[in-house]
């Protein structure tokens, strides 16, 4: 004989919240194991925060907000315009390295990363700007902070004027040096403000020189110890040969030379461009080569001047580059 006992009926509302209650742990299981849910997007950072440069290699590095792997496309955006593609199939999680095409400059680029598997499922990085450092162009004036301005206007930046060795004069905003020795010897006009070489910054000169000596030739000088004993150079004949490199005391050394160039038998505009890791140069606005940058000697500046030669200067810039980021 069975005994029945009478079953309580449960109230709606508790029904209903039970219900819930079971639905949402369903809901959850689901949405951590789905990489592609909604809430799991996937998150992209770059290691430089808005400025890269053609040609150069970079590192992507990717996190994603869920814990299954899955692969992402990288493509390059501008703007809302697609670009190029930049890998396939890459991990959601890691690091890859990319170079930068030489074919993009620009700003307004940013990296979208977007599921494999569910291309709605995707997420752009940051915006940055992509340059080409040999174009003289690039650095715009917004970038420059002035360290030294010279017009040569007269000589209130205290020059040095006349001695045993050189003659100098201002005139009509040009300062002529005058090498009047009776040696061999280079004379080294120096120049007592400090220049931080391992900021990066900009050099920009207009100059020439004469001499009946087909030898002559006139040089800028950077990066020099105190007593000008090592530094870097840039020299030029007015045959189109050019030189940059380096005097550690007995030796020059060659870094970047030609026997061919856009160089005058007049003024030559000559730039010298420091950004991160390389130098830019350019004479009269074209060009010439990029070397990497080397440890200065010390923070002083100044100019060679060959024996019975005579060098003028127009002007001498010189500028801190400070990006925005």
């Amino acid at each position: 004989m069975f005994t029945l006992f009478p079953i309580k009926k449960i109230p709606l509302g508790f029904m209903l919240i039970g219900m819930f209650i079971i639905l949402t742990c369903i809901y959850s299981c689901y949405k951590w194991d789905n990489p592609y849910d909604e809430n799991a997007k996937i998150k992209i950072s770059i290691n430089f925060p808005c400025l890269a440069e053609i040609n150069n290699s970079y590192s992507i590095e990717l996190t994603t907000d869920s814990r299954n792997d899955f692969n992402v496309q990288l493509d390059l955006y501008k703007g809302d315009n697609w670009v190029s593609n930049i890998a396939e199939n890459v991990p959601s999680k890691g690091t890859i390295t990319w170079k930068v095409p030489v074919s993009v400059t620009g700003s307004d680029y940013k990296i979208k990363a977007t599921s494999s598997i569910n291309s709605s499922f995707y997420s752009f990085s940051n915006n940055f700007e992509i340059a080409n450092w040999s174009d003289l162009s690039a650095v715009t004036q917004s970038l420059k902070t002035s360290l030294f301005i010279e017009n040569f206007n007269d000589n209130s930046n205290s020059w040095s004027t006349n001695s045993t060795d050189f003659q100098c004069t201002f005139n009509s905003g040009i300062y002529q040096i005058k090498n009047v020795t009776s040696s061999t010897d280079d004379i080294i006009l120096t120049y007592s403000h400090v220049l931080d070489a391992s900021k990066n910054f900009q050099i920009e000169l207009n100059i020439k020189y004469s001499s009946s000596d087909a030898n002559a030739y006139t040089g800028f000088i950077w990066g020099a110890d105190l007593n000008f004993i090592n530094y870097y150079e840039f020299w030029y004949l007015n045959n189109m040969n050019y030189h940059y490199g380096v005097y550690n005391a007995p030796n020059w050394t060659d870094i970047l030379a030609s026997n061919t160039s856009p160089i005058i038998n007049g003024f030559n505009q000559i730039i010298i461009r420091k950004i991160s890791g390389n130098y830019y140069f350019f004479i009269n606005g074209q060009y010439i080569g990029t070397k990497p940058y080397q440890s200065s000697y010390g923070n002083y500046f100044g100019f060679e001047s060959y024996p019975n030669s005579t060098i003028y200067l127009d002007y001498l810039y010189i500028y801190y580059i400070n990006f925005p980021c």
